[in-house]
């Protein structure tokens, strides 16, 4: 028997009845569990993350490894769950439970039995600003070049420029 990785909104409801409290609140506890088919032989560190997608249905995700390879190239639970969620068609991620904060080339356990905004494990922002000087242009952002074609002649195939004065 294969897992199937998605669990349907009426098995989430139905789980959650028997508890007695929201689907909401069943995601940590499916966490745990969840990391029993994580696939980790080289570091052995067990990853297992849940997503509520907007359907209501719920998603695992699990780190991978691969033997014979570098950590880097290992397949993290939260890339397992965004694909999984893409797989099966599911738009919007609302909710996500992971066992352990995100890969930073060392683990720790989240120690929390409550929900924590992202924003509060992962406080400091980082970004190109953070590395480069505050007016060095980004690739991606408008900027004027001064330079414009001039006369598109056909015999110079358009590859003409001159300075703007």
């Amino acid at each position: 028997d294969k897992p199937s990785f998605v669990i349907s909104p009426e098995e989430a409801e139905s789980a959650a009845n028997q508890l007695s409290i929201s689907v909401f609140q069943l995601l940590p506890s499916l966490v745990y569990p969840a990391k029993s088919f994580a696939l980790p032989p080289i570091s052995k560190f067990h990853v297992g993350a849940i997503g509520l997608g907007s359907s209501g249905r719920i998603f695992l995700g699990v780190n991978v490894e691969s033997p014979g390879l570098l950590l880097h190239h290992s397949i993290h639970v939260e890339q397992f769950l965004v694909t999984n969620l893409t797989l099966n068609d599911e738009r919007h991620l609302r909710h996500f439970a992971v066992s352990a904060a995100p890969w930073g080339h060392c683990h720790s356990d989240a120690d929390s039995d409550g929900f924590l905004r992202l924003g509060s494990r992962l406080p400091h922002r980082f970004g190109p600003e953070d590395l480069l000087e505050k007016d060095f242009p980004l690739i991606l952002e408008h900027h004027d070049n001064n330079l414009t074609i001039s006369d598109l002649d056909p015999i110079s195939n358009g590859n003409t420029v001159e300075l703007k004065r």
